[in-house]
């Protein structure tokens, strides 16, 4: 049962859409101050304006800083993340439920196996789109952005980027060092994409329309953003320094920020800890639901 699921999650039409998806939500993240006028604008609008000689070398223009900032300088991925990567798992599910397949296949197969084939073929869906995006987005980024390093300043700008040290002297730089944290971002960015694919699958078990689902989780996101934005802007303007913790805790994307700022620094593990328990939750509930469901429609 396992391997079915695995395969009618990866290999249909759905899981090529979100893949496709998430790259153009990429695409539309912050490009970093790169315009001549020092502004900026969205990756894709960048490499436009790179043709048209609207261009400035800096720090800024190196691919290896918009790939650490591609899930933090965009405004529309927090807000779409569920839909995109719960699609798959989503529409599978309520397509069985519509057409009554899922009492079927419980009939070859426990209930028990049911869940967790469901629940693997979700975490596996939501990795394969995360990878696949950020692996055409990067290459993207290495294709139009500015190679590195464009000088020893700037290098030296890109180095105190990724560990928050500065150094002078440009042959003590190491680029494994860059290389690690762009590996352990990719990580947390597939844990933040099975967060966001766990809780799509939950509010489509909770309301079996795809409508519903789709729109209450992209509804509730915008309302958690909001509200972080809020919260952001008191500790800014305001100095309420518990407002600005509780943006840190409620922030869509703390993975991306943890053990280096806010709430989450020098407890990294605090917020991997976080993600894991907030998936296992989302996973528990669906399982919960489901089984009541069936025992209602069984009654």
């Amino acid at each position: 049962m396992i391997r079915s699921e695995l395969k009618k999650n990866i290999i249909n039409v759905y899981l090529f859409i979100s893949i496709l998806l998430l790259y153009v939500t990429f695409l539309f993240g912050d490009s970093g101050h790169v315009l001549l006028d020092d502004t900026s604008t969205t990756i894709i609008g960048a490499i436009w304006s790179k043709f048209h000689g609207n261009w400035k070398m800096c720090s800024d223009s190196s691919f290896l800083v918009r790939m650490n900032a591609m899930w933090s300088d965009n405004t529309y991925l927090p807000i779409l993340m569920p839909v995109i990567c719960g699609l798959p798992g989503t529409m599978i599910y309520l397509e069985e439920i519509r057409s009554g397949n899922k009492r079927l296949i419980l009939c070859r197969g426990s209930l028990k196996n049911y869940d967790i084939a469901k629940i693997l073929s979700n975490i596996v869906s939501s990795i394969v789109i995360s990878v696949v995006s950020i692996c055409l987005y990067y290459i993207t980024l290495i294709i139009f952005y500015d190679n590195v390093p464009v000088s020893e300043d700037s290098f030296q700008i890109i180095y105190f980027i990724f560990s928050g040290k500065m150094i002078q002297n440009s042959k003590d730089i190491s680029l494994l060092l860059i290389i690690c944290k762009l590996i352990k971002g990719i990580v947390y960015f597939c844990i933040y994409s099975v967060m966001c694919s766990s809780f799509c699958y939950f509010m489509a078990v909770c309301c079996k329309d795809k409508y519903t689902a789709f729109g209450g989780s992209i509804f509730l996101c915008y309302v958690q953003s909001r509200i972080v934005e809020e919260f952001l802007r008191k500790y800014v303007i305001e100095g309420v320094a518990a407002a600005g913790t509780a943006a840190d805790i409620l922030n869509p994307v703390f993975l991306h920020f943890a053990g280096s700022s806010g709430f989450y620094q020098n407890r990294e593990y605090v917020a991997v800890l976080v993600a894991v328990l907030f998936c296992a939750f989302n996973f528990f509930l669906t399982i919960y639901l489901s089984r009541k469901q069936l025992d209602i429609s069984e009654g």
